[in-house]
């Protein structure tokens, strides 16, 4: 099918400008129009995209990438277990991780975190399996070398987590999948997607905007942005598309006392 023409509310440069109504944010202290969670801890920097050159100590999403051959195997064992009708990419891979895939639909409550997400599914199908997430068991078996590089690369990104505050998960969009504008709660965290199954530009549009800029995923790289941000997702492709999504701590919190801090003025205002 094809994707929303330029020029409207989904177009490459969303000229329409904001989705949500409301007093501006800007006077509040928010760096830009497009940025409005519901809680916001004074004195982080705020950009939509971060630019791998300017992510000051995220020396490990190159290693996430160099790494992404790993993943990606595992991921197959995963799809092998809940096949779909037509993975962009193909990709065999081995390397199984021998669990249950337990593709859940994103918003479910097969997690304690991010149970509002659904709501904004606009069409298709967006579905996960959660690697770490609060109240979340997870099989040993399932993804052990994927859980294992990201806690050794992504410092505090499981402790994010286990306080709810975010999750790491492989995330499903099915075909002609389009997730509406939405913000975070929070600015306390910063999100990686490393591209896995990324149907090719001939395919139809698969885009990412935060803010007002569009990207594409390639395969094996990350894109880094805050989803304190305004951000949609549109997959109008026949083809499915799959990335490692990783939460983490904005880099300027990085002390437990900070990271504790910023947490408990969320907390305060209700927006957890």
């Amino acid at each position: 099918a094809p994707g929303p023409a330029p020029g409207s509310a989904l177009g490459p440069a969303n000229e329409a400008g904001p989705q949500f109504s409301g007093p501006s944010k800007l006077a509040l202290g928010f760096a830009s129009e497009w940025q409005r969670p519901a809680a916001l801890v004074a004195g982080l920097s705020a950009r939509a995209w971060w630019p791998k050159a300017e992510t000051n100590g995220l020396g490990w999403v190159a290693a996430l990438e160099a790494s992404a051959h790993v993943i990606r195997a595992e991921l197959d064992a995963l799809l092998q277990d809940a096949p779909e009708p037509k993975v962009a990419g193909g990709g065999g891979g081995s390397g199984g991780s021998g669990a249950q895939a337990g593709w859940h639909a994103v918003g479910g409550g097969h997690r304690a975190s991010g149970r509002h997400d659904g709501k904004v599914v606009l069409s298709g199908r967006w579905r996960e399996v959660v690697l770490f997430g609060r109240g979340q068991a997870v099989h040993p078996r399932l993804a052990p070398r994927t859980r294992a590089l990201v806690e050794r690369l992504v410092p505090g990104a499981a402790d994010l987590c286990a306080r709810g505050a975010g999750e790491v998960i492989f995330s499903r969009l099915g075909p002609g999948t389009h997730v509406g504008a939405h913000c975070a709660a929070a600015n306390v965290r910063l999100t990686c997607h490393l591209g896995l199954v990324v149907p090719g530009p001939a395919a139809g549009r698969c885009e990412l905007r935060v803010g007002k800029e569009w990207r594409r995923w390639d395969e094996g790289k990350c894109l880094v942005f805050d989803d304190s941000f305004e951000h949609e997702v549109l997959n109008a492709t026949a083809c499915e598309r799959v990335v490692l999504l990783v939460r983490f701590w904005h880099p300027q919190l990085a002390s437990p006392s900070s990271r504790k801090s910023a947490l408990a003025a969320v907390q305060a205002s209700g927006d957890e």
